[in-house]
């Protein structure tokens, strides 16, 4: 199963020294154009920073509703943006029609 981690060099470099492959970020365009020839290449785990995940949301569209390819958000070297919760939390909703992680309006019932 291939896996690749996209994002900023800064934020991934660590993923390419240890083996992972890995597609780092420059302009839009460019990036898009290498993203859609690995996946076309068989990467079937992408896992790209939060910070993309916006840049990316018309191609993962595309693949919405197919087994592959999956994509992850993870954090990027500024921490957090909270994506990888919403994104989850958003997928139990539509699978069980319910909130099971007790959100409400005002934030986090936790």
């Amino acid at each position: 199963m291939d896996i690749l981690v996209v994002g900023q060099r800064d934020s991934i470099l660590g993923f390419k020294t240890i083996g992972i492959k890995t597609l780092f970020w420059e302009e839009k365009t460019v990036s898009l154009k290498a993203l859609k020839q690995n996946i076309d290449e068989g990467s079937k785990i992408i896992f790209v920073t939060e910070n993309l995940f916006l840049d990316i949301k018309e191609l993962m569209s595309f693949y919405f509703g197919k087994l592959y390819p999956v994509f992850i958000p993870i954090p990027d070297i500024t921490g957090s943006q909270g994506l990888g919760y919403e994104n989850i939390r958003q997928l139990v909703i539509r699978a069980l029609g319910t909130d099971i992680f007790g959100e409400n309006e005002g934030g986090r019932d936790r």
